[in-house]
């Protein structure tokens, strides 16, 4: 018996493990995208920038 208390501690040690790993994928994944969203941004204002320059 007392070997399956600790057993289900170690399950739920690596369940939490992966769940706090996905979370971090997660949120390197958003901030990769939202990283890509703000350079598509920048260029954006900068060729209005550019164009507004012209006329």
């Amino acid at each position: 018996m007392a070997g399956q208390g600790k057993a289900h501690i170690r399950r739920i040690n690596v369940l939490a493990g992966l769940a706090l790993n996905q979370h971090k994928a997660g949120t390197q994944a958003f901030v990769t995208r939202n990283q890509a969203f703000e350079r598509v941004s920048q260029g954006i204002t900068v060729k209005l920038a550019r164009q507004a320059q012209r006329y």
